[in-house]
């Protein structure tokens, strides 16, 4: 990794983490209920890739015609969280009726993979999606924002969790859901209230109340962060299939 490299993976670790966090290096592992999210049943197919894991909803009316999807989501993970955490959140959503595309990347920091959705487009290529979007929680939302900037005809949005753009959007028509919880103490509100001069008004914004940092994902408590309050571990990941939801259909 070169200095320049070096020193915008830790500017962004710093920025969204805190010190500590940014210094350890260490990647959070995915617990039992993530793995368990990765195996297929009667509602969604999982297919695993070599840098990916696909999401897709199981349409028993369809037998031998080519189902076609309203919405699907390339999503980014956060940084130094290993990736399969967000799998229950990919099933929950494809559940739903969205396609879902989670990568893995390399040393579990999006910011070293920029790019990764880009080699993936054939993946997005062989499902019949209307309207994609762009996705990712804490530094995997950030790190998608600079993707998109350089991608945006190729997607609807953005949707950030526990995130903020990077990039400027301010001028244009796209459309961007940013979900944020009260008890997050890992994002830093300073930078995430000036990224928002970044987006268009008419962004739309929802606080998940007792929610934390790690909650989007299964991966335990991570250092620094609030206390979870909701009521299972689950909780706030299907408050926010909820909330992407109702963003997709207004």
């Amino acid at each position: 990794m070169n200095k320049k490299i070096r020193s915008l993976v830790l500017f962004f670790l710093l920025v969204l983490s805190g010190s500590s966090y940014a210094f350890s290096m260490e990647s959070y592992c995915a617990d039992d209920l993530a793995f368990e999210a990765t195996v297929s049943d009667e509602n969604v197919y999982v297919t695993n890739g070599n840098n990916y894991m696909v999401f897709v909803p199981k349409n028993s009316d369809l037998k031998n015609e080519t189902p076609v999807y309203e919405n699907g989501i390339v999503f980014y993970p956060g940084g130094l969280v290993e990736f399969i955490s967000y799998a229950p959140l990919m099933h929950k959503l494809a559940e739903q009726g969205t396609v879902c595309i989670l990568l893995k990347v390399h040393k579990d920091l999006a910011i070293l993979n920029l790019r990764a959705a880009k080699y993936l487009k054939p993946v997005q290529n062989s499902y019949d999606v209307k309207h994609w979007y762009l996705a990712g929680h804490s530094l995997g939302g950030t790190g998608a924002s600079i993707y998109y900037h350089h991608h945006m005809d190729w997607y609807e949005g953005i949707i950030f969790l526990g995130s903020y753009s990077s990039a400027d959007f301010s001028k244009t028509d796209k459309r961007f859901l940013l979900v944020r919880e009260s008890n997050d103490k890992i994002l830093r509100m300073n930078q995430y209230d000036k990224a928002l001069k970044k987006l268009p008004a008419n962004r739309t914004e929802v606080v998940i109340d007792g929610g934390n940092h790690g909650g989007f994902g299964c991966y335990g408590h991570q250092n620094g962060d609030g206390n979870y309050e909701l009521a299972t571990e689950l909780t706030q990941i299907e408050k926010t299939v909820e909330i992407i939801q109702d963003f997709f259909h207004n």
